[in-house]
């Protein structure tokens, strides 16, 4: 899934500094910060390394105001990094069902829409 900075700025309610139009194909941390992805960091003293790097947009807090990267200024990076996840990675779904290999006691009580995979 690829999002533009400007969208993800509106999704985590930040300041975008830097261009808009900027793609971003995932979401890294700054133990591997993959190219055309979103990190943060929560100092300025991290920015020079992600500068280096090929990431695309940063979460910065509100006193990191310049860089060569695009940023999204919030107050708490961390948490705005975390609510980003979902729109990367978004939950499975399942379609409901009971394998026939599944082992179910007789007494079990199955709610609706449950999915019981084989060898339960």
């Amino acid at each position: 899934m690829q999002k533009t900075a400007d969208a993800l700025a509106r999704l985590v309610e930040g300041k975008l500094v830097g261009n808009a139009d900027t793609v971003v194909r995932g979401i890294t941390n700054m133990e591997q910060l993959d190219p055309g992805c979103i990190v943060f960091i929560q100092e300025p003293k991290h920015l020079s390394r992600v500068e280096a790097s090929d990431v695309s947009v940063v979460l910065v807090p509100p006193q990191i105001s310049s860089s060569s990267k695009t940023l999204i200024q919030v107050p708490q990076p961390k948490l705005s990094w975390a609510k980003l996840i979902p729109h990367f990675f978004p939950a499975r779904t399942f379609k409901p069902g009971i394998s026939p290999l599944a082992a179910i006691s007789d007494q079990a009580k199955i709610g609706t829409n449950v999915r019981i995979e084989s060898f339960a």
